[in-house]
Order: C-alpha cells, then structure tokens, then sequence
C-alpha cells in the first residue's frame, strides 16, 4: 500500500470484511478522469411546492412502502457480483490521494471535492441502467419516492450500505440521508487543518446521486451534511429537488 501516503490515510485493523457489487468497481476504475471539466447546460421547470392530491396520498403510504423498498435493495444485493470491500477502499483511497497532490493549492481542497463530484455525476449516470434492470423498483412518481429509492434500495445495492431516509421538516422536496458504515471510507483517518476541516472524502456518492437522478427527470442538488471522518456521529447527505425536466433514459420492461 505504498500508493496511500500516510498522511492522507492511515491503515487501521481490518474490520470484518464485506462484499460490494463487482459492477460498481469496474464503473468507479473506467469513468475517472483527473482533469475532465463537464459542463451541462439544462433548462429546469421548477417544481410547484403544492402537491397535487394523488402525489400526496401516495407521501402518506411512504411508510408501508419503505419495508418493500428496502426489502428490494436486500435482495438486488445479494444477487449482485460482489468483491471484497477492502478492494474497493484501497482503490477509491488511492484516487482521493492523487487527486489532493494534483489539484490541492494550499490549504484550498475545494477543487478536490468538486473533482470528485464530477467523476461520481459521471458513474450514476451510468449505474441507472443497471439499477433500472436489477433492482425490480418501480419508477419514482414522486420526490419521497425518489428518495428512498437512492436510501433504501440504491445505496444497498451498489454499497451493501444501510441507510435510512426523512423528509427535511416544514419542505416538501428536501430529504437527509442517513448511514452509519461508509464502505469507501474504511482504513481511513484524515489528519487535523484542511483535509479534516474542509475534503468532503466521499463527495463522489453526492455526484453519482444526482447524475443518476438527472438521467430520470429528476434535477437535484446533493451535498454532504455530516461525515464520521470529520468526528460526527453518522454520515448524512442533503438531498434537495429542483424540479423536473424530460427524461434522457427509458427502460424497456416486459
């Protein structure tokens, strides 16, 4: 592990290990560039705050569809292709390494999280498919939807991560995700001044959350709220809906 620069990532105990689907990996090693700039120009029509009475009976039953949900992201992960998760760790760890020593000025890591978001926009707007073929989800009528969609069945069948997810208080289009084990996360600890205080480590999952999203219609803004590795008790992600445009991917369902 001479690729890892100790003072970025220091290697602890192993944990008991875990597996992760195959595809992920393959995904997250073909699609990163250092240096890519993507710039998308899209024209959103702003999503109406009131929602009409079908999307709001169908908010109310989000409680019984949670348990479905996340019974389809136990099973799409199990019968994934799977790789120990250590491997995927030691990979993505590498990466944020090198992306600190190309395009970290000073104690400014700004380009690095952007970087990372960036290279994750690019995965999900590839993983969609795959999670549109294998997970059985229906499609998202509404934002709750959406959202669990991402917490209760994306994030357990790419990631073997569970996670849990509510509705922000007085909105109606902004949910916090919430989970504890971060599977790219393992092995590491960031040392005290900027790397702590400012990296965003994992930013990449924000990226492959809202190039997923934009491949359905869905515009969305996606940010890191908490992150153990910066001492909080759990890893959290805001993710806000901007509103709807027309969708870029079909899937073809018998």
């Amino acid at each position: 592990m001479s690729f890892i620069s100790p003072c970025l990532l220091r290697v602890l105990p192993s944990p008991s290990s875990f597996s992760l689907p195959l595809f992920h990996v393959c995904v997250l090693s073909l699609w990163w560039r250092p240096h890519t700039r993507t710039h998308t120009h899209t024209h959103v029509r702003a999503q109406s705050s009131s929602f009409t009475l079908i999307d709001s009976l169908r908010s109310m039953s989000s409680a019984r569809t949670s348990t479905s949900a996340a019974q389809l992201g136990d099973a799409a992960f199990d019968n994934n292709v799977k790789v120990s998760a250590e491997f995927l760790a030691l990979t993505y760890g590498a990466l944020v390494q090198q992306l600190v020593e190309e395009l970290m000025q000073e104690d400014d890591v700004e380009q690095v999280n952007q970087q990372l978001y960036n290279m994750g926009h690019r995965i999900g707007a590839r993983l969609i498919e795959e999670y549109s073929v294998r997970s059985g989800a229906a499609p998202c009528r509404t934002f709750s939807q959406a959202a669990e969609g991402v917490a209760l069945v994306g994030l357990r069948m790419f990631l073997g991560v569970n996670a849990s997810v509510t509705q922000v208080k007085d909105t109606s289009d902004t949910f916090a995700i919430s989970f504890h084990d971060n599977p790219l996360a393992l092995f590491v600890e960031l040392p005290d001044g900027p790397l702590r205080n400012c990296l965003w480590y994992s930013n990449v999952l924000c990226g492959v959350i809202t190039g997923a999203l934009s491949l359905v219609g869905l515009q969305t803004e996606a940010r890191f709220s908490r992150d153990k590795l910066r001492g909080d008790s759990k890893n959290e992600i805001i993710l806000h809906f901007k509103g709807r445009e027309r969708e870029t991917f079909q899937v073809e369902r018998n």
